[in-house]
């Protein structure tokens, strides 16, 4: 899994997440942006394109458990696959690979 740190719309920073299950994942995410907060705007997690959690959430609505677990749309599978490739390209580049 991976955690994804957001500056203004844009992942800024990610951090690996091995061998957690999604709640366990949650909790460390939320961990670890509470430590950067002033850094970034929102963290989420996704396990490759499965979306498993944002903070804060923006689709948050009165009466809605803030725990669950949400279903993403092809939309949003398609960025969170395309910003993994993107970081994969990157970290490659830095380390001579590409």
């Amino acid at each position: 899994m991976r955690c994804y740190f957001v500056r203004a719309g844009h992942i800024a920073g990610v951090e690996m997440l091995t061998g957690l299950s999604d709640k366990d994942a949650i909790a460390k995410a939320l961990l670890l942006f509470s430590e950067r907060r002033p850094h970034f705007d929102e963290v989420e997690v996704w396990d490759q394109t499965r979306f498993i959690f944002r903070h804060p959430d923006a689709d948050k609505k009165p009466g809605v458990d803030p725990r669950r677990v949400p279903t993403p749309d092809d939309g949003t599978r398609q960025a969170a696959s395309k910003a993994a490739h993107a970081v994969s390209d990157a970290q490659r580049r830095h380390r001579g690979h590409i």
